[in-house]
Order: C-alpha cells, then structure tokens, then sequence
C-alpha cells in the first residue's frame, strides 16, 4: 500500500496539470491565456452608441413613391380639416387658402359644404378659383 500511494500522488497531480493546461482547471501560470468570448466583444455602457441602425436607415428605399413636380403632398385627414374649415368664417377661411396648394385647397374642398365651399371659391382670384373647381370636379369624382 506504500508503494501505491507515490504512484497515486503522480496520477493525481498529473491529472491536475493536464487539466490545467488544456484550460479545463484555472492553474495560474499553466492554463493558457482565455480567448474573448462574444460578451466581451460587447461594447462597455461608457462607449457611444452604435451608428449601424442609422446607416441601415439611411440606406433603406423611400416608402412613398416619388412625386412629380406638379403633384402636392396630400393634406393629412383631409375630412377632418374640411370638417374644421367649416366651422371658420369664410374671410378667415380666405386667408388660409392663399397659402395652400391648388391640389391642396380641392382636396379640402370636396369634403366641405357645398356652400360653404362655394363661399371660399368665390373670395379666390377667378382663375385660381376656375382651377381649383376643375381640380374639385377631378377629386368628387375619386
């Protein structure tokens, strides 16, 4: 039984060593130097910010279709400003439509009461208001 336990002291120690320098057991000085793993390649919270979603953003294609020149964005809820407008006087009413688009102002229009309407065409210049009838005509009938 003498004789086994240097023979085992060897095994056990051996043992110990390799695992330490095959990185299973922290020996320091005999395990290797640890590789970094993918949670330490992760910025520390006193870095800036990734720029990569940005870049992505930039880089996606436009949602809306292109515009020619002539076509005007389209008011927002246009029902719901005609609704609005028709509770304004129409000289105030006046003033608000010489600052909208003619495709704008229509498109408006064709959700307010008739004389209401009417009444707003009527304080435009006659060509300005011959157009935007035209373009009313073109949006009752969509």
């Amino acid at each position: 039984m003498a004789a086994i336990a240097p023979v085992m002291l060897l095994v056990l120690g051996g043992g110990v060593f390799g695992a330490a320098k095959a990185g299973i057991v922290n020996v320091p000085g005999v395990s290797p130097p640890k590789k970094p793993t993918a949670s330490a390649e992760k910025p520390k919270a006193s870095n800036p910010p990734s720029t990569k979603p940005v870049e992505r953003a930039k880089q996606s294609p436009p949602t809306s279709p292109t515009r020619t020149k002539e076509e005007a964005p389209k008011v927002p809820e246009e029902k719901k400003v005609a609704q609005i407008w028709n509770e304004i006087p129409t000289e105030a009413l006046a003033t608000m439509a010489r600052q909208y688009k003619d495709p704008e102002l229509a498109r408006v229009l064709v959700h307010m009461d008739t004389e209401k309407a009417a009444q707003v065409l009527g304080t435009l210049e006659p060509k300005r208001a011959a157009e935007v009838s035209r373009l009313v005509g073109r949006e009752s009938v969509r």
